[in-house]
């Protein structure tokens, strides 16, 4: 991995120590630096785990990506830097797996710190695996409460409310245990990532979150929506708040999708997903069967 590259990509120049205060600039800086983004689902394109082509769309093409892909490369940037991490999965809600999310868990002098750069709006510094302390951050109030079994819960309160982030266990997990999970999400009809355009973004005092209609202006305790006026306002706004930067194939294959093109068969899309997913599927087993 070219290392300089990707700190380039985060706004970050000249090389790290691996400490705890290069850690939070890390973190801090991907944020602020890399939306999450779903563009590529709808795209009918697979959410691949290879560090290449990872590196290839997020560093060189400044796309974003999904927690499979963001926390995954982020994790193995952290591993070239010299941290010790360890790679985990939680549970966002009563009805999902311990497979929703995935994230990296990095180990300093002796104390983890729980770190995450594809969550969306989250903790902006890493938190300390600390139970059942409240730790504070620019974006609320958060605490890993022990629920017992083995489980833990992130929390965050912000402005008296309190949410629910996910649960998870200390158990270590692979890229590729997550593979069914990614599957789900997708292709499956019922899919939040199948149903919704998704790019957002973290700023210093703010967010900003573009859907397929409209585009959330956040900044403090303000909030002001856009209307998406058609496909070329949407890739204007893609650029503009994100610095994407869509090829000609990849433009023609996102206005093809359903939220631009009426007579789009949604069965269709879901179609194209599995026959990629499959395909993915078929080379990875392939892969696996010549290595072993």
């Amino acid at each position: 991995m070219d290392i300089k590259a990707y700190l380039s990509r985060i706004g970050i120049h000249g090389m790290l120590e691996p400490n705890l205060e290069n850690l939070r600039l890390l973190q801090s800086r991907h944020l602020l630096s890399v939306p999450f983004e779903n563009l590529d689902i709808h795209m009918y394109n697979k959410l691949s785990a290879d560090p290449e082509e990872l590196f290839e769309k997020i560093v060189l093409q400044r796309r974003g990506g999904v927690c499979y892909e963001l926390n995954y490369l982020y994790m193995l940037l952290l591993k070239e830097m010299g941290y010790k991490t360890s790679f985990y999965g939680g549970r966002t809600s009563d009805n999902g797996t311990f497979f929703d999310h995935s994230f990296p868990m990095v180990e300093i002098e002796d104390k983890k710190y729980l770190t995450d750069v594809g969550f969306g709006d989250n903790f902006l510094y890493p938190l300390e695996f600390k139970p059942d302390v409240q730790q504070p951050d620019p974006k609320g109030l958060f605490t890993i409460e022990y629920e017992g079994g083995g489980y833990y819960t992130l929390y965050k309160e912000l402005e008296g409310k309190r949410f629910r982030e996910y649960t998870f266990t200390l158990n270590k997990r692979k890229i590729s245990d997550f593979n069914e999970r990614k599957l789900f999400y997708t292709t499956d009809l019922q899919s939040h990532f199948f149903k919704n355009l998704i790019v957002s973004i973290e700023r210093e005092n703010g967010r900003i979150s573009l859907k397929q209609s409209k585009i959330l202006l956040t900044e403090g305790n303000e909030r002001r929506w856009v209307k998406v006026e058609n496909f070329h306002h949407y890739v204007n706004l893609l650029f503009e708040y994100f610095g994407i930067v869509l090829t000609p194939q990849q433009r023609k294959k996102l206005k093809n999708s359903k939220f631009w093109n009426k007579r789009h068969n949604r069965r269709k899309t879901h179609a194209l997903l599995m026959a990629s997913s499959i395909q993915q599927n078929f080379v990875n087993k392939l892969g696996t069967f010549l290595g072993g």
